[in-house]
């Protein structure tokens, strides 16, 4: 099987504002399921954030960016099938990673 690689990714708007209340590393996971067309199906936290404001609110914006990514579908074979994968964001006061 090879697993869906995202194609076009948007990174999660942040204002500088909510950035500038960042200390360290707030680190977000969002579960993606992916199309055979390759199109966002659905994405969720996949913990924990829902329980802090700033947690929640950074999840959040993982979560909307994530949903207007496109992938490369998941394959088996010669085949597309729908895929699943997970996204793990870092938030930090200097921008946003992503893997």
């Amino acid at each position: 099987m090879q697993p869906a690689k995202p194609i076009r990714q948007i990174a999660p708007s942040t204002p500088e504002s909510i950035r500038n209340r960042i200390s360290g590393i707030v680190p977000i996971e969002v579960k993606v399921r992916v199309g055979k067309n390759g199109v966002v199906t659905g994405a969720e936290i996949a913990s924990g954030a829902k329980d802090d404001g700033m947690r929640s609110y950074l999840a959040q914006r993982a979560v909307e960016a994530v949903r207007q990514w496109k992938f490369q579908t998941a394959r088996v074979d010669k085949e597309a099938v729908p895929g699943e994968l997970t996204v793990r964001f870092r938030f930090r006061r200097s921008g946003t990673q992503w893997n």
